[in-house]
């Protein structure tokens, strides 16, 4: 099972049995499982992290995919190009912990035709020594 199917598969549980879920506990009783696009290779990038200015990195409260909140610094960005879109994804790092994460929403022109409605990413950043 990739990783990706690992994620999803977290995701359709918390949906259908956590006290987090966004979906109401009647809705939770008909829940199987979200609808997801097939994992797409050509969507994978490798990027350089645009660390921002001291002053810039401010403390931000985020619910993680878990439905709990944690507070993260705003630390830097990516700057990549989908479908001749060029889009940022936001990168925050634990307060305590050299953990990195990216929780974003890509404009819907940048994922057309896979979304009309724009798509969530939370990935694990793999942050490498330069």
């Amino acid at each position: 099972m990739s990783e990706l199917t690992e994620f999803r598969k977290s995701k359709d549980e918390l949906f259908a049995a956590d006290g987090h879920s966004p979906l109401t506990p009647q809705q939770q009783e008909s829940f199987r499982n979200l609808e997801y696009y097939p994992e797409n290779p050509q969507l994978r990038f490798e990027v350089t992290l645009e660390e921002f200015p001291d002053q810039e990195k401010e403390p931000t409260e985020i619910i993680t995919s878990t439905g709990d909140p944690t507070t993260q610094i705003r630390w830097g960005k990516f700057n990549f190009n989908v479908e001749g879109q060029d889009v940022s994804l936001t990168v925050f790092r634990g307060m305590d912990v050299e953990e990195f994460s990216c929780p974003s929403r890509m404009p819907p022109a940048a994922v057309r035709p896979m979304a009309q409605g724009g798509i969530w990413i939370w990935s694990n950043c793999t942050m490498g020594a330069t």
